[in-house]
């Protein structure tokens, strides 16, 4: 609605077609491929014969989740095919769209990294180590600021954030990327 507001008027802010990529998943991924932005490889999905597909060629473990909705809802880790239909009917359902993505899963620590962004310049404002718990859900219950993460890797995970950011053209306002 912002970046509506803002197009239309004229004002400094997020192109309206950049905040739709910027909270779609699957046109964010779509412009992180396009710009070469590190993320999991992943296919759209509509149907639960899609998703048995994507699950066959991303092999497992696998996540889904809805592409139009955030807080994790309706995302779930798929380990086998036997849950693919159940992981697939709770993504539809938190999805206001109906379309998902399925994407690799991948091991490590997650991080939520907050930025500041304005006229094209990067500030960023906070890391910290995500708490993830209930499995095989992605449920954060808490997150440690400043991260515990080596300042090597901190550093890393911000370049690949700015990266993101200067994909998804985002020029003026807030970033936040888990």
């Amino acid at each position: 609605t912002v970046a509506a507001v803002a197009s239309a008027l004229n004002l400094p802010g997020i192109k309206f077609e950049d905040a739709e990529a910027a909270t779609n998943k699957i046109k964010m991924r779509m412009r992180f491929k396009e710009h070469n932005v590190p993320c999991p490889a992943f296919l759209p999905v509509w149907s639960l014969a899609d998703a048995k597909k994507a699950c066959r060629i991303l092999k497992f473990p696998a996540v889904i989740k809805p592409s139009d909705n955030m807080g994790a809802r309706g995302v779930m880790r798929i380990d086998d095919k036997t849950q693919i239909a159940d992981a697939f009917r709770l993504a539809k359902s938190a999805s206001p769209s109906g379309e998902l993505l399925i994407e690799e899963f991948m091991e490590g620590p997650e991080l939520s990294i907050d930025a500041v962004v304005y006229n094209g310049e990067i500030t960023f404002t906070g890391v910290a180590d995500r708490i993830i718990q209930h499995e095989p859900y992605f449920v954060e219950t808490g997150h440690t600021m400043p991260s515990h993460l080596a300042d090597d890797m901190r550093r890393e995970a911000c370049d690949v954030m700015a990266q993101g950011i200067r994909a998804l053209g985002i020029t003026h306002g807030c970033a936040k990327g888990d």
